[in-house]
């Protein structure tokens, strides 16, 4: 009975140490195996990469289109902040400042945005005789628009003339010249005149 239970463990530990070896080879991945593996790991890290560099050139692209946008808003912003700024503030030019000069003519240039203008004009002359009248045209790009007058009883006595204000409407925008031009009496470098231009915002 020893002897049978003897020779069936050995025949046990025989057939363990033949199957032992196949069992471990089967268990490990063979080098070929584990090559695929880090090949197959390393095509899905390149893929991703890959996804990962189109989704920040989309990106870019992305930010690029707001910046476009945002200088397009801050320029339509820009220019209605100018068109309010125009059509809501007055615009006033003084063309000819106060000043004596040498008598008249006196001239001087505005610039219009085509709005309605309100022009003040002042200034003084004399007469060579005792009784008579003094003036002084306005004129706008060549054309009378007014006068200044006064009228005197005293020889060589300067005096006020009468301030005037004129409003004009349908002015093309633009560069215009305004004088003072005298048409009776005389005048020197003791008189004095100015000329003030106000535009309207409408």
């Amino acid at each position: 009975m020893d002897k049978t239970i003897c020779n069936f463990f050995v025949l046990i530990f025989a057939a363990l140490s033949i199957a032992m070896p196949v069992l471990g080879q089967e268990m490990q991945p063979s080098s070929t195996t584990m090559l695929g593996r880090f090949q197959k790991l390393e095509e899905e890290n390149l893929e991703l990469r890959k996804q990962i560099l189109e989704m920040q050139k989309q990106i870019l692209v992305v930010l690029q289109q707001n910046q476009v946008l945002y200088q397009q808003n801050l320029l339509m912003t820009q220019k209605l902040d100018q068109k309010i700024e125009e059509q809501t503030h007055l615009q006033i030019a003084i063309p000819i400042a106060y000043a004596s000069g040498n008598g008249y003519p006196r001239s001087g240039k505005f610039i219009s945005r085509g709005k309605t203008l309100v022009i003040f004009a002042f200034g003084s002359a004399w007469h060579t005789i005792a009784v008579g009248t003094m003036q002084v045209n306005i004129t706008l790009d060549g054309t009378i628009i007014g006068a200044l007058k006064a009228s005197t009883n005293e020889v060589s006595s300067h005096k006020t003339l009468i301030p005037l204000v004129t409003i004009l409407r349908e002015i093309p925008a633009g560069e215009h010249s305004i004088e003072l031009v005298q048409a009776a009496g005389t005048a020197d470098c003791n008189d004095y005149s100015q000329v003030m231009v106000m535009e309207l915002p409408y």
